[in-house]
């Protein structure tokens, strides 16, 4: 009998100290609309571990919480931002520190934090299919959140999470016929990389680089809208009043760009190679005072401009680039007009001719940085000591 009382007493305290473990580990931290729930998950079970009412944040809305509140856990949280590869994998955002990291999602188990649903206003679209984010369809790896509608990663097939594994609903996506003169908020190359529609989205419009269609995130769903209405460009010349030198332009939308790179002579510039007709074909090479290298009336490019002009072509180099001079051989030729030579920069000697150019531009905090363009995509440099870029000057149309 008194062993009997003993082990029940001990089955009594296990199971208490079982049913505090769940207390414990069900127990949640409310802050503002956000809660922050205790343990780690793995990304499946991340996806699905917030309560009705609350979302897992993508990395918008974690940028604005970031921004309210000066302290940050160390620890690892999971977002809802991820990106699609070439290959048939994706990597995953995670917030450490205040700064977002990627990473791939299986094997590893990091915090969760939620974020309250807002309140979003009825809106119709035309539509009838639409997704949530693009579909890892793979037996494997099938996380998802339950309910929602994916694309498929390969063959634009929708699927269905259902139980965590998703179930095909639908052949395909039906593309509306509709053409519309709105500038997207992003571009991605194509329905591969399209990213998850989440609150920090709502209202925001993409479009795939490779057809130029858009589709507008709305209600945790991206939403086709219709493929993109692409005004024509117009070609003409400006003449430099104080140098008397005429050069080619191109207004784009609402930008008028230089065609061509500056030629005007300002202090510490130089020719590539320093063979004067490397200025009189391609422009001159400026150093930090590069800002002087424009005419009265235009300044020096701002990234958002960068940003609007590749994005208008979508992510296509192609109508950017020149027909030739490029060492690599291109499938495509599109330049409008814009025509960027592959004419190299100067770092501490003349480099990368006929395979990259680069100009020099300011960034949203205004900071001077070269922006580098290999003829398919553009990158940046804010190690700028001793650089010399060219320069291509812009100037708002309706400034003129």
């Amino acid at each position: 009998m008194k062993k009997l009382i003993i082990v029940f007493a001990f089955l009594l305290f296990a199971c208490g100290q079982e049913n505090r473990e769940n207390v414990k580990e069900e127990k949640k931290v409310v802050q503002e609309d956000w809660v922050f729930l205790n343990g780690v998950y793995g990304w499946g079970d991340a996806l699905n571990a917030c309560p009705v009412g609350y979302h897992l944040p993508d990395e918008l809305e974690w940028d604005n919480y970031i921004a309210r509140n000066s302290q940050s856990s160390n620890n690892k949280y999971w977002t809802s931002f991820y990106s699609v590869r070439y290959v048939k994998d994706y990597s995953v955002v995670y917030l450490q520190d205040r700064s977002f990291y990627s990473i791939s999602a299986y094997e590893r188990k990091y915090s969760v934090a939620c974020k309250k649903d807002e309140k979003i206003e009825a809106k119709n679209f035309a539509d009838k299919t639409p997704f949530y984010g693009t579909a890892y369809v793979d037996s494997k790896y099938a996380d998802c959140i339950n309910e929602r509608v994916y694309v498929g990663f390969e063959d634009n097939v929708l699927y269905q999470c259902k139980n965590k594994r998703l179930k095909k609903v639908a052949d395909s996506l039906e593309h509306l016929p509709d053409s519309l003169n709105v500038a997207p908020d992003t571009v991605v190359l194509n329905m591969k990389h399209m990213i998850p529609c989440t609150f920090g989205w709502n209202g925001k419009i993409v479009m795939t680089g490779y057809n130029f269609y858009m589709y507008q995130c709305y209600d945790n769903n991206w939403h086709g809208v219709g493929y993109a209405k692409l005004n024509p460009v117009q070609l003409g010349y400006f003449r430099d009043s104080l140098t008397g030198v005429r050069f080619k332009t191109i207004t784009i939308d609402s930008m008028e760009w230089s065609a061509e790179n500056i030629q005007r002579s300002v202090p510490g510039e130089a020719c590539y190679e320093n063979k004067k007709m490397n200025c009189e074909k391609y422009g001159r090479l400026y150093g930090l005072n590069a800002q002087n290298a424009c005419p009265n009336g235009w300044r020096l490019p701002r990234k958002n401009d960068w940003v609007k002009l590749f994005g208008r072509f979508g992510l296509n180099g192609s109508y950017l680039r020149t027909k030739e001079d490029w060492f690599l051989e291109f499938r495509e030729n599109n330049d409008v007009g814009f025509s960027a030579y592959p004419v190299g920069y100067y770092d501490g000697e003349f480099t990368g001719f006929s395979m990259e150019v680069g100009w020099w531009s300011y960034d949203d905090e205004n900071r001077l940085y070269g922006v580098l363009f290999n003829g398919e995509k553009f990158g940046h440099n804010y190690v700028i000591d001793g650089k010399k870029y060219y320069v291509r000057c812009v100037r708002n149309v309706l400034e003129k």
